[in-house]
């Protein structure tokens, strides 16, 4: 601390009660730039299959301690899992690369929901949707 390296006698609360009382404009963090997604109140009910499906991730842990995460993708009109793919770890390209697969079987949808995961918003998901048309609602 300052005041201490000068030679004054100081305690923490007092140092924070000063540092309160003056109240300076510093941030700890800079904000993180998130990408824009579309909020939830226009959100619409499917009324046909593969309109909209639904994404997001489960975690369990293996009877050896490993860690993995479980990518479930549901068509939300039919109630089905398309793709359910384990992992130990996961990024927005493998994110792509699972949609990829799924959509070659199947047709690609029009609406992906899903939550606002680092990998759910990565900008790899968003290039490779958009020329598809595909629209990725985050809540």
């Amino acid at each position: 601390m300052l005041p201490q390296r000068v030679g004054w006698v100081t305690d923490p609360k007092r140092v924070r009660r000063l540092y309160n009382e003056l109240g300076p404009q510093l941030r700890n963090n800079a904000p993180k730039c998130r990408f824009k997604a579309k909020l939830r109140s226009d959100r619409q009910e499917p009324t046909q299959s593969h309109q909209i499906w639904a994404m997001d991730f489960f975690h369990a842990q293996l009877a050896t301690g490993w860690k993995v995460r479980i990518l479930a993708i549901v068509v939300t009109y039919a109630w089905y899992a398309p793709a359910t793919d384990l992992k130990f770890s996961y990024n927005g390209g493998d994110v792509v690369i699972t949609l990829a697969k799924v959509c070659q079987q199947i047709d690609y949808p029009r609406v992906i929901r899903c939550d606002y995961d680092s990998e759910c918003v990565s900008r790899d998901l968003v290039s490779k949707a958009n020329p598809k048309g595909v629209v990725v609602e985050c809540f």
